[in-house]
């Protein structure tokens, strides 16, 4: 994993995964098991994550600016 600094919106899913956004990584997922398995950058660097949801379906929503 990368160096991410802060991290914020934490969330867990019903699979125990951990979701988050951390710094200039995007949107971070730590399986359950403690791998990283997803990260999802900014579109560009005016772009910024700033809260998420996972929905019961599994589908993630980011809002930012």
């Amino acid at each position: 994993m990368n160096k991410i600094g802060s991290a914020k919106a934490i969330r867990v899913d019903s699979s125990d995964n951990i979701f988050f956004i951390g710094g200039k990584d995007g949107l971070v997922k730590i399986t359950s098991a403690g791998a990283e398995s997803l990260t999802v950058e900014s579109v560009d660097d005016t772009c910024q994550f700033n809260d998420l949801e996972v929905n019961s379906d599994g589908s993630i929503v980011l809002a930012g600016h």
